[in-house]
């Protein structure tokens, strides 16, 4: 997928979750270069063999496996891609966050300091 199919991949999927805000268009054009990027990089890991481990010679001249740069930076690619997923409610425990959030958000202020105050009595008992 290209940059721009990502971007609206991702701002299809959260606005169908319903909680889409212009705010989040930077987080999404920068989880979609990340996106892009991690998968430009899986390919290019496949079309060289798909190598857990590869063949380099140290400055010594010792021939030495270690594990494949492509295959570390796709991982950690990923790991970031998680973040801003999470950040963006595109993951379960993410998107409960932000629908908590939307709902604290919705109440008006006086909702909220009769609410404390319930729990705080509640807690009294």
């Amino acid at each position: 997928m290209t940059i721009k199919q990502w971007e609206n991949t991702i701002k299809k999927a959260i606005k169908k979750e319903g909680h889409y805000k212009p705010i989040f268009d930077r987080s999404i054009v920068i989880l979609s270069e990340i996106l892009f990027e991690r998968d430009r990089i899986y390919t290019q890991f496949i079309d060289e063999g798909a190598q857990v481990l590869i063949d380099y010679e140290s400055d010594r001249g010792s021939q030495n496996r270690r594990p494949n740069p492509l295959l570390k930076q796709w991982q950690e690619l990923n790991n970031t891609a998680l973040s801003y997923m999470k950040e963006l409610g595109l993951t379960p425990g993410g998107l409960k966050k932000i629908k908590c959030d939307m709902e604290i958000q919705s109440q008006s202020p006086l909702d909220r300091i009769l609410e404390q105050l319930e729990s705080e009595a509640n807690e009294g008992e």
